[in-house]
């Protein structure tokens, strides 16, 4: 059960667009679709489980929302104080008349 004072974090869910740059290549635009409340924690889990690439650090995270009126996909993100985390996952945590949450596993990635 997730207690309605767990969600603390205001978050905003971006979806990205792609557009032809004329070029032959695609233009990724981001905009906001929604503001939600959240719980985030790390994952470790899905630390040791995704591929570390060289130069980059890849942090996992685990977050949860109330249902939101949009799903969240894979090429959705989520913002949080300047924060980007990608959306890898996600799963519905339970489902009653009264409460509905998505787990969404996503990661912050760090260039260094």
């Amino acid at each position: 059960m997730v207690r309605i004072g767990a969600l603390n974090k205001l978050v905003t869910i971006e979806a990205c667009t792609f557009t032809d740059d004329g070029s032959g290549g695609v233009d990724e635009t981001w905009s906001s679709i929604g503001n939600i409340w959240a719980n985030i924690k790390t994952n470790a889990r899905l630390i040791d489980a995704l591929e570390q690439g060289k130069g980059v650090l890849k942090s996992g995270y685990t977050i949860t929302v109330r249902y939101p009126e949009y799903n969240p996909q894979v090429k959705t993100r989520v913002v949080y104080e300047g924060i980007i985390y990608n959306i890898v996952g996600f799963t519905e945590l339970f489902i009653s008349d009264k409460s509905r949450y998505w787990t969404i596993q996503a990661v912050k990635t760090i260039e260094s």
